[in-house]
């Protein structure tokens, strides 16, 4: 999945131009100095050629990548350094951790908020698909009269200026 996004219309890519977004993804790899903004306030401050290696002791502990994502980008393929670049942003996705109540539902975004205010379930209950769920849900939202709709006053965003919101449009 990861990898469509990176080589796809995501990013820009139409489909007969996987082969050129392979080449670009790659490249962007083997070329960075580390020396970027976003490198200097994010990152390292190193190559990712460094860091996919993985074998520089310099290398701060925060940065290093377990070994079953390094590469050495030098040598191996566009299509093997895109494989890794992907297997690394799935790893951090998957490793996101979301605010949870103590029962491990989903309470900081608009739509939580808004799922618990109109009493709607947060989660599949067990044996429930999430496309069963969604098919439940969708039946439960068509039959509220009215919604109790997330008017921004009942949380703000930490890290995003936008309106924490869940209102007309959102529904």
């Amino acid at each position: 999945m990861v990898q469509a996004t990176l080589t796809g219309r995501n990013f820009g890519w139409e489909p007969y131009q996987k082969t050129q977004a392979v080449a670009h993804v790659a490249r962007v790899i083997r070329e960075d100095n580390g020396q970027d903004s976003a490198a200097a306030n994010f990152g390292c401050g190193l190559p990712y050629a460094k860091i996919f290696l993985g074998t520089d002791p310099s290398i701060p502990s925060d940065c290093k990548i377990a070994p079953q994502y390094r590469i050495d980008v030098t040598t191996a393929s566009d299509q093997a350094i895109v494989e890794k670049v992907a297997m690394v942003v799935a790893a951090y996705a998957e490793g996101l951790l979301f605010k949870q109540d103590e029962l491990g539902r989903f309470i900081a975004s608009p739509c939580d908020v808004f799922l618990r205010a109109n009493h709607l379930p947060t989660a599949p209950i067990a044996g429930e698909t999430e496309t069963q769920y969604a098919q439940r849900l969708l039946g439960l939202v068509e039959n509220l009269g009215s919604p109790k709709l997330v008017d921004g006053s009942s949380g703000s965003f930490k890290y995003h200026p936008q309106p924490f919101v869940f209102g007309t449009i959102e529904l």
